[in-house]
């Protein structure tokens, strides 16, 4: 009996064994399967790794045009393991001339820190010397000055007819919000006959979290008046304008091309290179009507490539002499007349070139012209402004030289703050925003439009009658899929949807 009870109990052993072996062999066979799958996994991310240049190929080709920028919801993964969901683009197509010392606009953008962030940047250079110079063109990034901080550099050793086109990508992991790029260049000589040079093209490409290029752009500006809208479209070179009826607004009607703004003098030639241009009326007052007319023949603001003036002049000017509207720019908003005299400048300003500061020209009654610094509380405005937009009074044709002229700054925080004054005691917090555009109503409220991402934001200024002061109302209206809005007479408005300009008729 003990020999059968030690014989079953080996039976049992091997069927015991038979079951593990099997249980291995299926174990075995899902460890197979798992590395299969871990292969499949590997080569997708090897597939998706290598699909992210060709997706910022792809977005930034949503974007692209004079001034315009895009935003986008697509997301793909960063060398940090997280997600990148925006993209955002600035192409400055102007030439910019000059010697010695040539600074293209500052470009601000913020992004999320602590996440990879990717900037693009093509440009256009030119140099042009009459016996041999060591010239050079820097990139610096969140430098007060070009001897820092450089991401790109290059010398060029030129004697006569020099041109080249640069493309690099700088990819970095930012330690805070706000990032300015500072563009230099320089064909070593202060004299004209020397030597001179600078950039006929400029494109600005970011890549990161929570994006967005504050450099204010320029593609289409819009002056009001209650029998017409003047429009102008900012091209990749010169510009062209629209003058249409407010009541029978066609967006897409026949535009005319700007005609030459140069003086036909010495000192201009070869040497004048005018951008962004605002199309404007001449505007004359009738003391004896009390009204503002206008005549059939349109003005234009625009930029000087140098130092980034700002001028005011007509078509064709021949022999005359430009009206300088300010030495500060090239950054510039048009309000409303502030003037029943001959003057009629009313100018929110950022001089970007040598540094960042809030400015402004205006003529008034008694003043012919004045420009400057903005000041608050008695001293001029610490750190560093990225735009000034005018608010521009609807109802001023009414109100002759009676409506005042009010500010919003925006900082490189992208910090919106009003201000009721070109020196004011006391300053508004709106929030936070670019491509801001403001009108005050017939009550003077003031509706405010900014950008944050792809949307728009409106908020309300109001006056509070017992204090004299404006305040920030509750509540805002958001305007999805939009980077812009310019109001019209009444409740109509022009609309940039990402990239595409619309106008909204409330009949």
């Amino acid at each position: 009996m003990e020999i059968n009870s030690q014989i079953i109990k080996i039976e049992e052993l091997e069927k015991r064994l038979n079951s593990l072996n099997k249980k291995i062999a299926t174990e075995a066979q899902n460890v197979e399967t798992i590395n299969k799958t871990m292969e499949t996994v590997n080569q997708s991310i090897d597939e998706l790794s290598a699909d992210i240049d060709k997706v910022s190929l792809e977005l930034e080709e949503i974007s692209s045009g004079t001034g315009t920028g895009g935003s986008c919801s697509c997301e793909t993964e960063s060398k940090s393991g997280e997600m990148f969901n925006c993209f955002d683009k600035i192409v400055l197509t102007k030439k910019i001339w000059g010697t010695n010392n040539i600074r293209h606009d500052r470009l601000y953008f913020i992004c999320k820190p602590g996440v990879w962030t990717k900037i693009k940047i093509k440009a256009d250079i030119f140099f042009e010397t009459s016996q041999e110079q060591e010239c050079y063109t820097v990139f610096s990034i969140n430098a007060t000055g070009v001897n820092t901080n450089k991401i790109f550099e290059e010398f060029y050793t030129v004697n006569g007819t020099f041109s080249k086109s640069i493309e690099f990508e700088y990819e970095f992991i930012p330690t805070k919000e706000d990032n300015m790029v500072l563009i230099y260049s320089n064909p070593a000589t202060s004299t004209t006959a020397i030597g001179h040079g600078g950039f006929t093209y400029m494109e600005f490409s970011i890549f990161g979290m929570n994006t967005m290029i504050l450099t204010r752009r320029h593609d289409l500006k819009i002056f009001l008046t209650k029998d017409n809208y003047y429009i102008t479209k900012n091209l990749d070179e010169g510009a062209e304008y629209l003058i249409t009826p407010s009541s029978n607004v066609n967006l897409n009607g026949t535009y005319t091309k700007v005609g030459n703004v140069t003086p036909t003098l010495s000192n201009y030639q070869n040497r004048f290179f005018p951008y962004n241009y605002m199309c404007v009326p001449e505007i004359i007052y009738n003391s004896e009507t009390g009204k503002y007319e206008f005549t059939s023949t349109p003005m234009f603001y625009f930029a000087y490539t140098y130092n980034g003036s700002v001028y005011l002049g007509k078509e064709n000017p021949g022999e005359t002499n430009l009206t300088s509207a300010t030495t500060y720019g090239p950054s510039y908003t048009v309000g409303h007349p502030l003037s029943t005299g001959v003057n009629h400048f009313n100018l929110g300003l950022n001089y970007s070139l040598q540094g960042s500061y809030l400015c402004y020209s205006i003529s008034n009654s008694t003043t012919a012209k004045k420009t400057g610094r903005m000041k608050f509380n008695g001293a001029n405005m610490e750190g560093y402004w990225v735009d000034n937009c005018s608010v521009f009074a609807k109802d001023w044709e009414d109100f002759p030289g009676q409506r005042p002229n009010y500010y919003i700054g925006i900082n490189n925080n992208a910090e919106l703050y009003f201000f009721p004054a070109v020196e004011s005691t006391y300053r508004v917090y709106i929030g936070r925003g670019c491509q801001v555009n403001a009108y005050m109503q017939s009550d003077l409220s003031i509706n405010v439009y900014y950008r944050w991402l792809t949307d728009v934001h409106k908020k309300v200024l109001k006056l509070n009658e017992e204090t004299n002061m404006y305040e920030l109302q509750e509540g805002e209206e958001i305007f999805q899929n939009a980077y812009e809005i310019i109001e019209g007479i009444g409740n109509d408005y022009f609309i940039n949807k990402l990239g595409t300009w619309d106008y909204v008729s409330s009949v």
